[in-house]
């Protein structure tokens, strides 16, 4: 498949970074896929789950349309608590108006 096709989101992010990996990025079982929210803003900006969670959060009261795209998931495991998930392209949403240079470099890389 091709290098964009998704299928190992954690190295292309890292590699639209610059780092040599982002860490673990958690998607759901179903086709498409959906992707957690806060696994990806924890690997842009480079902050830990809580506070990557509080900037989703802070995020989706500044700009209610991002909230609309975002659903909870629950993955699978003991521990793991709802998070929010969404579309590839609901991601390129919530990146968009993260702050930050991380997200800054990740930006003008999407082509939709």
């Amino acid at each position: 498949m091709a290098a964009s096709s998704g299928d190992n989101i954690p190295t292309q992010l890292a590699a639209l970074l610059g780092r040599e990996s982002v860490g673990q990025i958690r998607k759901t079982d179903e086709t498409p896929p959906r992707i957690s929210v806060i696994d990806v803003v924890q690997a842009i900006t480079g902050k830990d789950a809580r506070h990557a969670a509080q900037e989703v959060r802070t995020l989706c009261s500044r700009h209610p349309e991002v909230d609309k795209i975002l659903v909870h998931f629950l993955f699978r495991g003991q521990g793991q608590r709802k998070t929010y998930v969404t579309s590839v392209r609901g991601i390129v949403e919530v990146i968009m108006p993260l702050p930050g240079h991380h997200a800054a470099k990740a930006r003008p890389a999407w082509d939709f």
